[in-house]
Formats: structure tokens, sequence, C-alpha cells
């Protein structure tokens, strides 16, 4: 216990190591894992994603992405990002990573990263594509192009049991029109925003 959780009023227990292996063992599950500056620093971003879905319903992640646009002028990218994509696959679906070399950096004393001389940036299709494969919906909540060491991308993502698409639309005319006018980008979006709250059904 911490005087971070007694200031917070809520009980929690504070541990130090690579949650990789813990989140590995597929043993413990979660009601939201917060992933803040860690995917990015990541050599196999997708199997920590496929990971984190497994522990836990609602994923709450920040995180670097690549852009092939935001390469050509970003400095930061210039000097560490491989221009040249890899190509792997997903539950069928493809996925498109670049290589990230640390460079000299791994060997300042102030170096905070990833565990390997290079990560693996994924793009924020690919990003998106593998969290909707995991069955989850996905609410953007930033995403800034101008950071200066490459795009960054505010998100969370959860599963919503027993949603109808179709269904919650048909039932909420009100928010059927809000969908169409681009309010939100679907039914699911406004159903974990707001409907929830408001005691809609999900179906």
């Amino acid at each position: 216990m911490s005087a971070g959780s007694d200031a917070l009023k809520f009980s929690a227990e504070f541990m130090y190591g690579d949650f990789r292996q813990l989140l590995q063992k597929r043993d413990q599950h979660f009601d939201l894992i917060l992933a803040s500056g860690v995917l990015y620093h990541m050599t196999d971003p997708v199997s920590l994603l496929d990971d984190m879905a497994h522990a836990s319903d609602s994923i709450c992640i920040w995180t670097h992405y690549y852009d092939a646009d935001v390469a050509r002028t970003n400095r930061n990218m210039q000097q560490h990002v491989d221009v040249e994509p890899t190509i792997s696959e997903f539950r069928g679906r493809p996925v498109t990573t670049h290589r990230m070399n640390y460079l000299g950096a791994i060997e300042n004393k102030k170096f905070i990263g990833g565990t390997a001389p290079h990560a693996n940036w994924i793009t924020k299709e690919s990003l998106l594509a593998v969290l909707q494969e995991l069955g989850m919906t996905v609410i953007v909540g930033l995403d800034d192009q101008d950071h200066p060491a490459g795009p960054s991308i505010l998100l969370y993502a959860t599963r919503i049991p027993n949603f109808n698409e179709a269904s919650y639309l048909e039932h909420n005319p009100d928010v059927a029109q809000a969908v169409t006018n681009g309010h939100f980008t679907s039914g699911a979006e406004h159903y974990i925003r707001f409907g929830r709250a408001e005691g809609r059904a999900p179906e």
C-alpha cells in the first residue's frame, strides 16, 4: 500500500517487474489495464495487445504509432524509424510495423525505453484493426500528429457484452440520428460514452 492509494481512497497493490510475463501467464483478470508509453517500446506490440485483451475487457492506451506522412518531416522519426515496413498477420488481418532503432540512446544512463536495442512501431490502422479483431470497440480520445517524437494516440478499447449495433440504433432513433450527423462513429461509441449510464439497453 502506498501514500498514493491512501490519498485516492482505494485499495491497491503496487508491484515492480516485467508485466509482460504476468500477462503471458493468462491466469488473472483485471477491471482495466492502462498502458501509457508502453506499446511503442515493444518488439512485438501485437502479442502485448493480445495478452492485454485476454486479461481485461477494458484497455486504455497512449502510444506513439507510425505514420508515413509524418515520418517524412519528423526529425526524430527520420533518425530512428525505418521507412521500410514489416508486414505480419494477426488472425488473417495484415499488420504493418516499422522498426524503431534506439541507436546510441540506449547507452545513456538516463535511457527510458524497451529491453531490446529496437522496438517496432505499429501503424494506427493496424493498431485499430487488431483491437477490433480482439472483439473490442475503440474510442479515440486524442490523435496528436504534432508530437515531437512522432504521432501519438490516446484510446479506450472495451468489450460490450450482448451489444447489438443494429438493434441499439433501431431502439434509439436519437442515437441513430446522432451517428448519421457524425457526432458518434457508431451506436457502440454512444453506449460507452452515455448510453450505459443513461440505462439504455445494449440490444
